[in-house]
């Protein structure tokens, strides 16, 4: 198992300083999706705006990013 690190990017950094460990990348991408969605989730329900902008930086065990989970990439909003 490798030790990824899903540090949310929001107006401030708030870095995750245990990480998780998953087998490969997309398991980390799949983790980090999940984390935003409950995240917007929870912005919805209690009215709070929602910041496409937002992100969470995968890093790995070195703390380098390797790749970007946007908000607005993860919820489909259609008009």
């Amino acid at each position: 198992m490798l030790r990824y690190h899903l540090n949310m990017i929001e107006k401030v950094t708030v870095p995750d300083e245990t990480g998780i460990e998953k087998s490969n990348l997309d398991d980390a991408k799949f983790a980090a999706i999940a984390a935003a969605r409950d995240l917007i989730a929870t912005d919805i329900i209690a009215g709070v705006p929602i910041h496409g902008s937002y992100r969470i930086e995968i890093a790995d065990s070195t703390r380098q990013v390797i790749h970007i989970v946007r908000f607005d990439n993860v919820i489909d909003f259609r008009s």
